[in-house]
């Protein structure tokens, strides 16, 4: 659990997030759209704010105005904007080289702690009936989402959740099928015929989301990787 996608065990998605930062959409973007909403913010107070931490004064926000704690009336109008702003910026990344690529860097590790329960329950050794992990919007919701095609584009809410739930049924030759819901509505995922999913095709599906040690690797010097969550001890995935 972390609050954004974890660039440690995966380091390219690092080279993906500066790649799209270094293109002239963004760019023109931050010159002007993201630069003029800073200055707006700072004239207002909030020193600390730049274009780079404009997601946590948006929690900041945004934690206020669920709760239903006063916040100055200048807010009302700012705080849309904040939030179309943080949103662009995350909906680019997520989107950057393509939704595929930045899914299987950003959820792949995820997906395929996920997918080796699933594919254990096929095979008939599942250890548990139900698997509950748990996270935040920025990671894993909304990347997972833009990663399996079916990411509307908008900010999800608190309490938000995602089910992938395992059938046994005579309807497919694989004898499974696998729907994937969203706060309770079923998605089709682009690749599926409909919202009830041949395992065979979402286990195909699942298995591009999960990267290679290779995958994972860097392409830039190290002195020149960006930085990110902090670096923590943890165990590789691949050995």
């Amino acid at each position: 659990d972390s609050l954004l996608v974890n660039n440690v065990l995966c380091p390219v998605l690092d080279d993906y997030v500066a790649a799209a930062q270094a293109t002239q959409e963004f760019q023109d973007h931050m010159a002007n759209v993201t630069q003029p909403l800073v200055s707006r913010l700072k004239q207002f107070g909030i020193d600390s704010v730049d274009a780079s931490n404009l997601w946590m004064t948006m929690d900041c926000f945004y934690t206020h105005v669920c709760h239903e704690h006063s916040v100055p009336a200048w807010l009302d109008d700012i705080i849309p904007e904040v939030l179309e702003e943080v949103n662009w910026q995350m909906n680019f990344q997520y989107n950057y080289p393509s939704a595929r690529e930045y899914g299987r860097a950003s959820q792949g590790l995820l997906v395929a702690d996920m997918f080796a329960e699933i594919e254990a329950a096929v095979k008939g050794n599942a250890a548990y009936k139900l698997l509950l992990y748990g996270g935040h919007d920025t990671g894993p919701i909304q990347p997972l989402l833009a990663a399996f095609g079916v990411y509307d584009g908008i900010w999800c809410g608190y309490a938000t959740h995602i089910e992938i739930e395992l059938y046994r049924t005579s309807a497919f030759k694989s004898n499974h099928g696998v729907r994937f819901l969203y706060n309770g509505r079923v998605l089709t995922l682009p690749e599926c015929e409909s919202s009830f999913c041949d395992y065979a095709v979402f286990s195909e599906v699942a298995r591009s989301l999960i990267p290679t040690e290779e995958q994972c690797k860097s392409r830039r010097p190290p002195s020149d990787l960006a930085a990110g969550l902090p670096v923590i001890n943890v165990a590789s995935p691949w050995e």
